[in-house]
């Protein structure tokens, strides 16, 4: 029973008391994941969300390294920050079409993560969103995001060819650092401003200027 490992109160999941679950069904009616609420969860490696959940607070599957994959409900507005820190072996996420956020490090070292689309609906991806996600090899950004953050995809050490939206107007300093198989990348002439950072590191990197 669900009742033995989750505090629910106020239809927020507060807490899992068990750290070694491998598997649970949150309940249908709660609303909230609390802050930090699976933090530490090593084991759990498949996870049923209802459609009823709209919030992830911060941290809410922080450092879950045995997740393989989760379904966002289409409800969530908000990845908060730190939502999947370090969930090191989640290989496949969909980011429903509700999302208008990606908060600061939220897929920080997803080192299983091969493939991500972020849907239209986002506007801001904030730093470090995507730090160190050594396996990530195709990303598409949404064409209504403005800024590309520092170190938004910093380290992501797979990555080798990328195009920016023409919604982008700036790319902040680090925000590819160190992407060392990054070799093409398309940049259209609404990009304003490139931090002289933005590609430190990125040496196998041919610009390519798009209308």
């Amino acid at each position: 029973m669900w009742s033995d490992v989750l505090i629910i109160k106020n239809r927020v999941l507060i807490a899992c008391l068990d750290k070694n679950i491998k598997n649970i069904t949150i309940p249908n009616g709660v609303k909230e994941i609390g802050l930090n609420a699976f933090y530490g969860c090593t084991n759990l490696t498949d996870i049923i969300i209802p459609d009823s959940v709209n919030i992830f607070n911060i941290g809410a599957f922080n450092e879950c390294t045995s997740l393989t994959s989760i379904t966002i409900p289409n409800r969530i507005k908000k990845i908060n920050n730190f939502t999947f820190t370090r969930c090191t072996n989640l290989t496949h996420i969909i980011i429903p079409d509700s999302v208008t956020s990606i908060g600061e490090k939220a897929f920080l070292q997803c080192r299983s993560i091969i493939n991500i689309t972020i849907p239209n609906s986002v506007k801001s991806i904030e730093n470090s969103a995507f730090l160190g996600c050594t396996n990530l090899k195709n990303i598409t950004i949404s064409n209504r995001v403005k800024e590309i953050k520092e170190q938004s995809f910093a380290y992501c050490t797979n990555l080798t060819d990328i195009i920016i939206p023409n919604s982008v107007k700036i790319i902040m300093n680090y925000a590819f650092l160190n992407c060392t198989n990054l070799e093409n990348i398309t940049i259209l002439s609404s990009v304003a401003t490139i931090k002289d950072y933005a590609f430190f590191g990125c040496d196998k990197l041919k610009i390519k200027k798009g209308e």
